[in-house]
């Protein structure tokens, strides 16, 4: 019983194994040519046309395996999210990777559509072997025993012609909707670090808040001074029951984000419990500040606690003394602090904020009310702005589920396509 068992298809359509429909190539040697790479969403593309590859290439490009135009190429670890594609290039590839080369009475086109479909994608983690903690590795002998259900060679090059127009369509709206978030978004940056400037920002690179000229009414001073910076520097052991019993949510990076604190989806259970600092119980008004990882910058406010709550050691805790928490929060997510910490990003290794670092940040200051004032203000402007954003979002991910569903039923025959017999 397999997950395609159900799948409908017109009765003078074929089903073969994956393994009589295309070869396993294993030509290697040619070093001088240039190195490829899947990446889910893209297909084969050559390795030098993307900068977020940080995977290293092996010392000995000989043994990397030879790729054609029209071959089929398997990243095993990542086969069952969609990593694999019909290559449009000459190149070679990692050793660790399947190259298949598809028989003559096969289109590649539309056997990559049909591995792309949802019930192969199903399919295709079903064979797969879980690799902790997030993996599953697809073997040859699995792969080459996975079903096609296809019609005739000039109907599949028909059906991949339709699907190549029509996905080209899809694409090319998502990409304006993409677009326009990265507006929206700009909009929204620019109208915050205006507000907690007094001002424009300079014409010259934001990289240093020095660059920006403050109202002279305003004063500016170290974040050290107008709230307490705390963050977590030590752990001793703990059991997963001692945790619960201890009754807080866990928030961690992925918790913190542009336009909420999420108490949903948190870690009630962990191996440590931090001691070295003051514990560390969240109170309205705390504004959080991821300090590690990707995410480093990210800024929010608590404003409600649905449930007791704590942070990990990558989120520092900023407790107002005296200045308006909101307004901070939104100094720390402006370009005024946003482009120091960008020197941070740019560091080698995981990007890291120290606590003194922090507590060296300048920070604006205007008189109380003015700073009650503008963070009223922004809470408006952005929300608006974080409403369309989402809304566009959501635009987004019904053209993507509409792309899918439409190469789903293509290539099981559900739609009929001119040109192709039912």
């Amino acid at each position: 019983m397999t997950v395609l068992d159900p799948l409908s298809r017109p009765h003078t359509w074929r089903s073969v194994p994956f393994g009589r429909v295309a070869i396993r190539a294993k030509e290697a040697g040619r070093p001088d040519l240039p190195p490829l790479s899947v990446f889910l969403g893209a297909g084969v593309v050559p390795r030098d046309s993307r900068d977020d590859n940080h995977n290293q290439l092996g010392e000995d490009l000989g043994k990397y395996l030879v790729v054609k135009p029209g071959d089929l190429v398997f990243n095993k670890l990542r086969t069952w999210q969609g990593g694999l594609g019909a290559s449009q290039y000459e190149g070679i590839v990692s050793p660790a990777y399947f190259v298949c080369r598809p028989q003559a009475d096969y289109d590649s086109r539309f056997l990559q559509y049909l591995l792309l479909s949802d019930a192969y994608l199903q399919e295709l983690t079903r064979v797969s072997k879980w690799q902790p903690p997030s993996q599953f590795d697809i073997g040859w002998e699995q792969l080459r025993a996975v079903p096609i259900v296809s019609p005739g060679v000039l109907a599949q090059r028909t059906i991949a012609d339709y699907l190549d127009r029509e996905t080209v369509r899809i694409d090319a709206l998502i990409t304006k909707k993409q677009r326009l978030i990265e507006l929206l978004k700009e909009r929204r940056q620019v109208l915050i670090t205006v507000a907690v400037t007094g001002g424009p920002a300079p014409e010259s690179s934001q990289m240093s808040s020095e660059l920006w000229s403050l109202p002279h009414e305003w004063g500016e001073s170290r974040i050290d001074r107008l709230a307490d910076v705390r963050a977590r520097v030590g752990w001793k052991a703990l059991t997963a029951a001692e945790y619960v019993d201890d009754g807080y949510v866990f928030l961690s990076t992925p918790n913190i984000k542009q336009t909420e604190i999420d108490f949903e989806n948190v870690n009630y259970i962990t191996e440590f419990r931090y001691e070295e600092s003051p514990e560390l119980k969240l109170q309205i008004g705390d504004v959080l500040l991821v300090k590690d990882g990707a995410t480093l910058g990210i800024t929010n406010i608590v404003r409600t606690l649905p449930r007791p709550a704590t942070v990990n050691g990558s989120i520092a805790v900023l407790r107002c003394k005296v200045i308006e928490p909101s307004y901070l929060r939104y100094v720390l997510a402006s370009d005024f602090i946003q482009g120091r910490i960008g020197a941070y990003r740019a560091g080698m290794g995981v990007p890291h904020l120290f606590q003194e670092d922090i507590k060296k940040f300048p920070v604006p200051c205007p008189p109380p009310s003015t700073q009650r004032a503008i963070a009223d203000n922004l809470d408006l402007e952005t929300a608006r702005i974080d409403a369309l954003v989402e809304k566009v979002n959501t635009q987004i991910s019904l053209l993507r589920e509409h792309r899918q569903a439409l190469i789903t039923c293509a290539v099981t025959g559900e739609i009929e396509i001119p040109g192709v017999a039912a």
